[in-house]
């Protein structure tokens, strides 16, 4: 007998809500304060992602079979648009939610993690 073949997969979900395109983006316009320009320029997004990228060998059927375990990750976003949407800048904070299985050793590892960019279109 031979092993089984092993195929991982994944997939996400992204939404993004810009606030110029609101139905509040002409009040933007009609006010000049700092805040009506910061919220014209901002955007919040969210994005929902599950992957498998932890194997281990079957406990019943460790030459023949793997399993795979999933991690899913939480992104919360906000972009911030400058210079005409020349530049932005992100902020993005992940929470990751890692496979949790006693039996097999795996543990949840606490790797969350705050990103900042800065991107500059040519």
């Amino acid at each position: 007998m031979s092993a089984e073949p092993v195929t991982a997969q994944g997939w996400y979900f992204a939404t993004g809500y810009k606030l110029s395109q609101s139905k509040f983006a002409p009040l933007y316009d009609k006010c000049p304060c700092l805040i009506n320009k910061w919220a014209k320029n901002s955007e919040f997004t969210f994005r929902y992602e599950t992957y498998q990228n932890v194997a281990a060998e079957s406990l019943t059927n460790p030459d023949r079979r793997t399993n795979l375990f999933k991690t899913n990750a939480y992104t919360i976003g906000y972009n911030y648009y400058i210079d005409a949407y020349r530049a932005r800048l992100q902020a993005n904070y992940v929470i990751v939610d890692d496979p949790h299985d006693v039996k097999r050793g795996l543990r949840e590892v606490k790797n969350n993690m705050f990103v900042l960019n800065w991107q500059v279109q040519f």
